[in-house]
């Protein structure tokens, strides 16, 4: 694992925390759900950077760096292919600025607080149930 939650635990059993199709979530902008679009339209229709996490425990993420690391290289690129095409763009220059300067270790407490969302979620929308898998 690379770095717990525990700032911000989720109460409950241990599990396997490997997504499934009946455990999946969406987390967006802090706001959890059950996934309202499919997979390919999220990759096709939406420019962004996404990433999927296995927990272990419910308490750390497993490779947390390396998911920090590929969001903020994707989002970066994003980034910067928006503002060639956009010009002179003030949010994208702010976000631009803050990955640049903050590197993928200022995205590990957006990530972790977004993961926690998506924990206490299917805490939630699971019933509590023990052997449930995410």
């Amino acid at each position: 694992t690379d770095q717990g939650l525990s700032s911000g635990r989720v109460p409950g059993r241990a599990s396997s925390c490997q997504a499934m199709a009946g455990g999946a979530v969406l987390v967006r902008n802090g706001e959890a759900s059950t996934p309202w679009l499919s997979k390919h339209s999220l990759l096709h229709d939406y420019a962004g950077a996404y990433t999927t996490a296995r927990t272990v425990g419910r308490s750390s993420v497993f490779e947390l760096s390396m998911h920090c690391q590929r969001l903020h290289d994707t989002a970066a690129a994003v980034l910067a292919s928006q503002a060639s095409q956009a010009g002179k763009d003030e949010k994208l220059s702010r976000a631009l600025a803050y990955l640049k300067d903050g590197g993928p270790e200022a995205l590990k407490p957006l990530v972790k607080k977004e993961v926690l969302t998506a924990l206490s979620y299917l805490t939630t929308v699971q019933d509590g149930s023990a052997d449930a898998e995410y």
